[in-house]
């Protein structure tokens, strides 16, 4: 016979541990993007794109403006706009030119007006 303090201590149990095992994978979002925010840190202009994905991991995604392409990490998963939350790195001709919101967005700015010109 169950005491009712023993079943209400397996039912808090077991309440807990539903919460962690969801929480989990938040968790470990987490830590890898703190983990590609120390290694941005690292960064220097000039090294290789493959190089860049050994130091950094696969991105989440890329985009493409002209010549530049956008390997974007996520940084600062915490983060409460969409764009703190991501570290954009700038790769032309297979070596790293720069990076961050400030880079992407200039680049993003001229591609928008040389395409402008053309049209």
């Amino acid at each position: 016979m169950d005491r009712p303090l023993s079943k209400a201590l397996r039912w808090l149990f077991l309440l807990l541990l539903t919460g962690f095992s969801a929480g989990c994978s938040e968790v470990v979002r987490q830590v890898d993007s703190m983990q590609q925010s120390s290694t941005a840190k690292t960064l220097t202009v000039g090294i290789s794109r493959d190089d860049l994905i050994s130091l950094m991991g696969q991105p989440k995604k890329r985009e493409n403006y002209g010549r530049t392409e956008f390997l974007i990490y996520e940084t600062n998963y915490l983060a409460l706009t969409e764009a703190g939350r991501f570290t954009p790195v700038a790769v032309v001709n297979g070596k790293v030119t720069g990076w961050g919101q400030a880079y992407y967005a200039a680049v993003v700015k001229a591609q928008s007006a040389w395409d402008s010109k053309l049209n």
